[in-house]
């Protein structure tokens, strides 16, 4: 059985990512025997793993492509050790895992070291009604939004020579008026069993449910956040200059909740989201047909992450 299961996007990252894809398959070539790994090319929307079992599953791409692998990698008996090598935009799941200052600093050869070297954390996994999974985050609003008018930029050929951070910058612009049109019911359970629930007012820009300490390509949540607590934190982002303040943290790499102190925020381990009508939704930035509601996020596992 081949050991290891190397993961490639291509089109992750622009040009960019297309000659870190190169030297990451030379550096792969140097290491290990053809009979010890397998490679796969994927695009957007399109991983399809080998039913082969791996203990180690290097994903080369963006958060997108690290979600999309998620979704098969559930459905396998063991969970395999996981290393992420960012060449998307945000990358936040590949920040946390510290591989991407691994890469500034040391490299290809160096996220490769640690691959070998093998230190991990358990990172929680979220499911959504039991039937998608996630690591990163959960969200309903403005930035789901934002994303879907980045993939229909991308599908329709108007983003080819713009990066992808510029983008997010136009989507963000073009849709800052967007806002919650219904209400939001939310229950959850605290840590000590309670049970809680709130409503969540017509006009709130933001709900996000979040696993890691970064969000959205390095904006900063939540200081709470840890991603192998078994616990997620949820939160509420009601005015339009809070989700301004929120995306302001990826400079000031301070967590909104340290600035923001009144905001609406809680952990726990279980949650459960209903509402009446529609609400553009987006999993670890991935936009999808999400089920109606109600929504149900649950932590439903863990997998070793590989970190630097």
């Amino acid at each position: 059985m081949k050991r290891t299961l190397c993961i490639i996007n291509p089109l992750s990252g622009g040009s960019a990512g297309d000659r870190l894809r190169h030297r990451l398959l030379a550096e792969i070539k140097r290491r290990l025997p053809a009979t010890a790994y397998d490679t796969i090319m994927t695009g957007r929307n399109a991983v399809r793993l080998p039913a082969s079992d791996y203990e180690t599953v290097i994903v080369a791409g963006g958060d997108g492509t690290v979600w999309q692998s998620m979704q098969q990698l559930m459905q396998r008996s063991a969970l395999p050790r996981v290393a992420v090598i960012p060449l998307g935009t945000g990358n936040d799941l590949a920040r946390a895992s510290g591989m991407i200052q691994c890469l500034r600093c040391h490299g290809i050869s160096g996220i490769l070291d640690a691959v070998e070297q093998g230190k991990t954390t358990m990172l929680d996994i979220l499911s959504l009604n039991n039937r998608f999974f996630f690591t990163n985050y959960y969200g309903i609003g403005i930035d789901a939004t934002v994303a879907q008018s980045i993939n229909a930029m991308r599908a329709g050929q108007r983003s080819l020579r713009l990066p992808g951070k510029c983008l997010y910058i136009g989507a963000g612009l073009r849709n800052a008026g967007n806002r919650l049109t219904m209400p939001v019911a939310l229950v959850w359970s605290d840590t000590n069993g309670g049970q809680h629930s709130l409503i969540a007012k017509p006009g709130t820009r933001q709900i996000m449910v979040t696993n890691i300490p970064w969000y959205g390509g390095g904006a900063r949540p939540s200081s709470w956040c840890r991603m192998d607590d078994g616990l997620f934190e949820v939160t509420i982002v009601e005015q339009w200059w809070q989700w301004v303040l929120l995306h302001l943290t990826r400079f000031i790499n301070i967590p909104f909740d340290r600035i923001h102190r009144a905001a609406l925020r809680f952990q726990t381990h279980s949650l459960i989201l209903s509402w009446n009508g529609y609400a553009a939704g987006q999993l670890d930035g991935e936009t999808l047909d999400l089920p109606a509601a109600p929504h149900t996020i649950t932590c439903t596992a863990q997998l070793p992450l590989i970190i630097a």
